[in-house]
């Protein structure tokens, strides 16, 4: 008994029905797709016996594939039209299209006994995108043993179950090579990413970050945090808007960290612009002077490690790594004065 009856015409159509066959033996299917070895007087019985024993007839559409097809002996004709008669009986389960070669529909006013496979949903197969499209067709695919046995094991591991979760990762590794792996998480990546730059970028160095604005085109000062701002501040806006200024989106940070790293600092700050608040309370001191580049910092009064603190947070780990403590204060100052410049 065959898994997959593939149909397809030789001229234009022999290497794609092949690689899609050798592809499914891969994954352990059976498959019957070289009815042109038949001979024309067995052809009738043999084809029908091949059909009835196989639960899905995939369909191979190259360009002129079909054109025969108005020929009632047309071989491809009568692969199709059995199928659908065993579909309508449920002797079929899966009629699944393959449009190869750059066809991207049916052709229209097929014959009356085969047009009704327009209507069954296609899957194009190209070489950019062939393993994800494949991945499709897998899916697709009727296979009662596999399928109650794959679902019994899925059902067994737990959503939440955290070593359910870490089982599941290395039944997955073992399915799939490092290449196949690589495509499946890019393609499942692109399907569930939210938008969230954080979500998508969060976990990586500054020095990738950098790199990836250099391909957007954007600037790359500032630490990670300054950085990932610029990101979504780029991708939420239209391309026509006008870009946030670098500068001070790097002062704004330093400020932000100041006012975090060193909170013995937030009175004199309010002093400072004469500002009437709670001295006792710090978060209300930060929402105050926050954005407040009006501000003179003072760096050389900190500490070493509320430098680094500040720098490494405001303008990047790597970029201050052999830094002491007065390249630190300078650096500080310079960032900090350079946004203040283009506000204040």
């Amino acid at each position: 008994m065959n898994d997959i009856f593939i149909s397809y015409r030789r001229e234009g159509g022999a290497t794609t029905a092949r690689l899609i066959c050798r592809a499914l033996e891969e994954k352990r299917f059976k498959c019957f797709f070289d009815s042109d070895s038949l001979t024309f007087g067995s052809f009738a019985e043999n084809i029908k016996e091949n059909l009835k024993n196989s639960p899905n007839f995939i369909l191979i559409v190259t360009p002129g594939s079909l054109d025969r097809c108005i020929s009632p002996d047309d071989w491809v004709r009568q692969e199709i039209a059995l199928a659908l008669k065993l579909y309508q009986t449920n002797k079929i389960q899966r009629i699944i299209p393959i449009f190869a070669n750059g066809v991207t529909g049916f052709p229209e006013n097929l014959p009356p006994d085969i047009s009704a496979i327009a209507e069954q949903n296609a899957i194009e197969l190209n070489h950019k995108d062939f393993e994800a499209n494949f991945l499709r067709l897998v899916e697709r695919i009727y296979h009662k043993k596999r399928d109650q046995l794959l679902n019994y094991f899925l059902d067994q591991h737990e959503e939440e179950d955290p070593e359910a979760l870490e089982e599941l990762h290395g039944t997955f590794k073992s399915c799939l090579s490092p290449t196949q792996q690589m495509h499946a998480l890019k393609s499942n990546i692109k399907m569930h990413w939210n938008g969230d730059a954080r979500i998508l970028l969060g976990d990586y160095l500054d020095g990738f970050l950098r790199q990836l604005c250099l391909t957007l085109n954007l600037n790359q000062e500032g630490g990670k945090d300054t950085i990932l701002r610029r990101i979504e501040y780029w991708l939420t806006n239209e391309e026509n808007e006008q870009d946030e200024d670098p500068y001070p989106t790097v002062s704004k940070n330093i400020l932000e960290y100041y006012l975090d790293e060193v909170p013995w600092k937030l009175v004199s700050l309010c002093d400072q612009l004469d500002i009437k608040v709670d001295r006792r309370s710090p978060s209300k001191m930060r929402q105050i002077l926050s954005n407040r580049l009006e501000l003179d910092l003072d760096f050389s009064s900190l500490s070493f490690q509320e430098l680094k603190a500040v720098a490494g947070a405001a303008l990047g780990e790597d970029k201050i790594e052999m830094c002491r403590k007065k390249e630190l204060v300078e650096l500080l100052t310079d960032a900090y004065q350079r946004g203040r410049a283009e506000t204040v």
